[in-house]
């Protein structure tokens, strides 16, 4: 079971084939550690594939077949 702020990014990403990481923290309302914290759940989980920049910080969001398929 997803919680509340899963439903609400895999929501968003429903019909987008790709997010940067400042459109989830827009659409969300949300700061950048709140949505990286999400993301890397949804990872683990096989709903999303984060991509990450040099830091070793999320940098973008695609949704995967799992993930669109669970989107409310």
């Amino acid at each position: 079971m997803l919680t509340h702020e899963e439903q609400k990014i895999l929501g968003y990403l429903r019909n987008r084939f790709f997010a940067s990481l400042s459109d989830l923290c827009r659409a969300c309302g949300a700061s950048p550690d709140w949505v990286a914290r999400v993301l890397t759940n949804l990872e683990w989980l096989g709903y999303v594939v984060v991509f990450y920049d040099a830091a070793g910080d999320p940098n973008a969001v695609q949704p995967t077949e799992r993930g669109r398929a669970c989107a409310v």
